[in-house]
């Protein structure tokens, strides 16, 4: 599986480099205006999710998963090591634009929340980019890149939906969960439990999917 891992990652280190690029350019480009820190947690949502793309769609462009059926390799691994490679990147990347903020903050350009953590800030988007990435791989193994890729495209606006809500709405939904925890919860605190959730359901997911590809006839 390690030698899956790292041909994936050497196969869309060019893609990698040119989002790493990219991330650094815009957060220290526009660290300094106030929504800064937006850069920052987009792109923290940003490179997970476009590596999982690029990854399979390499995959399925060289007729990948074809020649890794033929190696006396089980299916399953084939799966799994798709996901050990996303979670290796979302880690990574992660880690990097951290690196990043602490520098752009350092300079007195970025000013994070006082509210939110800048750490916590950034493994927030980890609860959508576990749960895409799991329904991706799903997808992916079952039907193809295109399927896969047309329909996830669409995910990520799932979690924007509370941002869009018209402000009665919001006002309602934030009385109701404040009556629900008896009071206004605090995200730090739970949000350890909200990635463990989102994580588990990629792996879930992931599963499903390699049960579904030992099942798929490769032509």
């Amino acid at each position: 599986m390690v030698e899956l891992i790292r041909k994936d990652i050497l196969l869309n280190s060019k893609t990698l480099m040119q989002l790493a690029a990219f991330a650094g350019i815009a957060i220290l480009a526009f660290s300094r205006l106030e929504s800064g820190m937006a850069f920052v947690v987009a792109w923290s949502m940003m490179i997970p999710y476009s590596y999982a793309l690029m990854s399979c769609y390499t995959e399925e462009l060289n007729k990948g998963l074809a020649f890794c059926r033929s190696l006396p390799i089980s299916a399953s691994t084939i799966v799994w090591s798709k996901f050990a490679s996303a979670t290796v990147v979302t880690l990574a990347s992660g880690a990097y634009l951290f690196v990043l903020g602490r520098l752009a903050s350092y300079l007195g350009w970025l000013r994070p929340d006082p509210s939110l953590p800048f750490g916590a800030a950034l493994t927030l988007p980890w609860i959508a980019v576990f749960v895409i990435q799991g329904v991706f791989l799903l997808l992916f193994f079952a039907y193809g890149y295109k399927r896969a890729q047309s329909i996830t495209t669409m995910l990520p606006l799932l979690f924007l939906i509370p941002l869009v809500l018209p402000q009665p709405i919001r006002t309602k939904l934030s009385a109701s969960i404040t009556a629900l925890f008896g009071g206004t919860p605090d995200l730090r605190s739970i949000l350890p439990s909200l990635v463990a959730l989102a994580f588990g359901i990629d792996v879930l997911l992931t599963w499903r999917a390699s049960k579904v590809f030992e099942a798929k006839d490769i032509p």
